[in-house]
C-alpha cells in the first residue's frame, strides 16, 4: 500500500514535518502536489479559491488511486497520529478485506451539541453490534426471521467489517468533517474523481453528501486515530463558500 501525501509545493516544512508522522509506519509516500487557485484560475463560481483547490488537489490524489493496483491512503499534509501505529498498519493492511469502498480513519471533533449526537449514535450502532453477535448464537429459525429486518442486515455489515478490520467499531454510511486520512480502493477512486464537477462542495462535505446517499460502501472508524495539527492555519475552514454577489444571486 501506498501513501499519498497531499503537500502544496514550496511547503517543504509541511511536508517533511507530515513525514516524519509518517515514517512509523513504514509505507513508501507518494507526493502529490497540491493545488492554489486564484479568481481566474477557480473554475467554481459556488466555492472560495482555497476550497476548489483542496477539491482538486483531492482529485489529483484520486487520479493516481485509480490508476494503482491496490488501495491507497490519502493524508493532507497536517495530520497527526493520535492512534498507536501498530493498530492503523493492521487497519490499513487489512482494509481490502472488508470490502468495502472507503474508510475515513480520522476526522474534526466538531462543536458540543454534535459530539453529543455522534457519541450517542456510536453508543447505539455499538448495541445493535452486540445484538447481533447475540442473535448469531441462537437457533437458526430465530436467525432467518430477524435477518429480514433491514437494520439488523446494516448491523450485521458493521460487525463483519469491524471484524476484517480488527477494530472494535466503525460506521456505515457516515463521513464526518475532515480529509485528512483517508482509505479508498482504486475502483471508488475512478467514480469519485469525476464527481463534484463543477465543484459545488467543498472535499469533506462533499463526501460527508454522498455517504448518507447510501449508494457506496461508505464507513468511519467509530474512534478517530488520526487528527488534524491544530497549529497548522487554514483559510478552509474559515471561508468555504462565495457570497451571493461573487456568482449572481
Amino acid at each position: 500500500m501506498e501513501i499519498l501525501l497531499i503537500s502544496l509545493e514550496g511547503r517543504d516544512d509541511r511536508r517533511n514535518a507530515a513525514e516524519s508522522v509518517l515514517s512509523v509506519l513504514d509505507l513508501p509516500i507518494v507526493w502529490i502536489p497540491g493545488v492554489t487557485c486564484d479568481e481566474s484560475s477557480n473554475p467554481s463560481n459556488f466555492v472560495t479559491n482555497e476550497v476548489a483547490g483542496c477539491w482538486l488537489a483531492h482529485v489529483k490524489a484520486l487520479n493516481y488511486a485509480a490508476s494503482s493496483s491496490r488501495s491507497v491512503l490519502i493524508v493532507e499534509d497536517d495530520l497527526l497520529l493520535t492512534g498507536k501505529p501498530k493498530k492503523l498498519l493492521q487497519i490499513l493492511r487489512k482494509f481490502e478485506e472488508a470490502e468495502i469502498d472507503l474508510l475515513q480513519l480520522g476526522f474534526v471533533e466538531s462543536d458540543y451539541p454534535q459530539t453529543i449526537l455522534r457519541k450517542f449514535r456510536s453508543i447505539i450502532n455499538y448495541m445493535e453490534s452486540v445484538f447481533v453477535v447475540i442473535c448469531l448464537r441462537c437457533p437458526p429459525r430465530f436467525i432467518l426471521g430477524i435477518s429480514k429486518r433491514v437494520r439488523f442486515q446494516e448491523a450485521r455489515n458493521r460487525v463483519v467489517v469491524a471484524k476484517k478490520l480488527g477494530t472494535s467499531q466503525v460506521v456505515n454510511d457516515n463521513f464526518l468533517a475532515g480529509t485528512h486520512a483517508y482509505l479508498v480502493t482504486p475502483k471508488f477512486a475512478s467514480i469519485l474523481k469525476e464527481m463534484n464537477s463543477p465543484i459545488v462542495f467543498s472535499a469533506d462535505q462533499f463526501l460527508m453528501s454522498l455517504s448518507a446517499m447510501r449508494t457506496f460502501q461508505i464507513y468511519r472508524l467509530g474512534k478517530s486515530i488520526v487528527t488534524q495539527n491544530l497549529n497548522s492555519k487554514s483559510d478552509i475552514a474559515r471561508n468555504r463558500f462565495l457570497g451571493r454577489a461573487n456568482h449572481g444571486l
